[in-house]
C-alpha cells in the first residue's frame, strides 16, 4: 500500500490539499473541482481524438509507406517533411510522444522524430495570428528563425550523439 501511495506521491498530494480546501472552505472546493471536472472532460475528448488519430496511423506504419517515403527522402527532405508535419498539427504534445515511438520503431531516424516533436510544441502555424497579434510581427518572426535553427541544430546534435553512442562496443575487449 505505502509503495503504491509513494508512486503516486503527487496526486495522493493534490487529493490530500483538496479535502484541507473542501474541510476549510467548501465554496473555493466546489469551484476547484468544477474546474478539475472541466478540464479532464475536455482532456478526454482530446486523448479520444489523437489516440484514435494514432490507431489510424498505426496501420500505415506497420505497411511501411511512411517508413518507405522517409527511407528514400535524403535527410534534408524527411527533415522539412517533419517541420512541416509538426507545423500543420494543432494540439497538445503528449500523444506526439506515441507517435515518435512508433516512428522510431518503423525506422524513421531520430533526428526526424525530433524535428517533428520540437516543431509541433513550439511552432504551430494556427497559432501564428493569435502570435503576431500578441507579441508583434517582428518578435514573432525573429522567434521563429530562432527556435527553428535551435531546433536543427538540437536534432542534427542527438542524432550525431545516439549514433556515436549506439556504434560502439558496449562491453570491454578481455585484457
Amino acid at each position: 500500500m505505502f509503495a503504491v501511495v509513494y508512486r503516486n506521491k503527487l496526486f495522493v498530494c493534490s487529493l490530500l490539499m483538496l479535502a484541507i480546501i473542501a474541510w476549510v472552505n467548501k465554496a473555493d472546493f466546489l469551484i476547484i473541482w468544477a474546474d478539475i471536472l472541466h478540464v479532464c472532460g475536455q482532456t478526454l475528448v482530446i486523448l479520444i481524438l489523437m489516440f484514435g488519430l494514432l490507431a489510424c496511423i498505426k496501420p500505415i506504419l506497420d505497411s511501411g509507406v511512411i517508413k518507405e517515403k522517409i527511407s528514400r527522402a535524403s535527410d534534408y527532405k524527411s527533415m522539412t517533411l517533419a517541420a512541416l508535419l509538426g507545423l500543420v498539427i494543432s494540439g497538445p504534445i503528449y500523444p506526439g510522444f506515441t507517435l515518435g515511438k512508433m516512428l522510431l520503431a518503423s525506422g524513421v531516424r531520430v533526428k526526424t522524430i525530433i524535428i517533428l516533436l520540437s516543431v509541433w510544441g513550439t511552432l504551430k502555424l494556427p497559432m501564428l495570428p493569435f502570435e503576431i497579434d500578441i507579441l508583434g510581427g517582428k518578435y514573432t518572426l525573429i522567434r521563429w528563425i530562432v527556435t527553428g535553427i535551435g531546433i536543427v541544430i538540437m536534432s542534427l546534435l542527438c542524432d550525431f550523439i545516439i549514433t556515436a553512442l549506439n556504434r560502439r562496443p558496449t562491453q570491454l575487449p578481455p585484457q
